[in-house]
């Protein structure tokens, strides 16, 4: 299964003036970089520094099919924040020069949502894990 939107996501990167160390994908686009389903746009998270000059803390659409999701993406009681994501090898995987989540934190996140699309992703995440 290929990701669609890399290269999208590269410009607005680029336009942006952010390096792809300041960035993880999180979302649909890391069920496809596993094989368990077709992205339909790339979610992003950027480290604190870089979000607070450029972008506020809400969800922002970067383009059309890139999203700057909220801040505080993981919404835990483990309490790991955006920057310890994308700092931390433990939390993050490494494909094409892009970080993405790791599959056990998209099933954290993915848990503590009510919409029924996540209940049926937290069952495709959970036969792969």
């Amino acid at each position: 299964m290929k990701i669609k939107y890399l290269e999208e996501l590269e410009v607005v990167l680029a336009n942006n003036k952010i390096s792809k160390e300041e960035v993880c994908i999180v979302g649909s686009a890391v069920m496809t970089l596993h094989g368990l389903r077709e992205n339909n746009d790339i979610d992003i998270i950027l480290k604190d520094t870089v979000r607070n000059k450029i972008f506020p803390l809400k969800t922002t659409k970067l383009s059309k099919n890139i999203e700057l999701v909220s801040f505080h993406w993981l919404h835990s009681n483990k309490k790991i924040t955006d920057n310890e994501i994308i700092e931390n090898k433990l939390y993050h995987t490494r494909y094409c020069g892009y970080k993405f989540v790791s599959l056990t934190l998209l099933e954290e996140r993915k848990n503590n949502s009510q919409k029924q699309k996540d209940k049926k992703d937290l069952s495709l995440i959970r036969g792969a894990l």
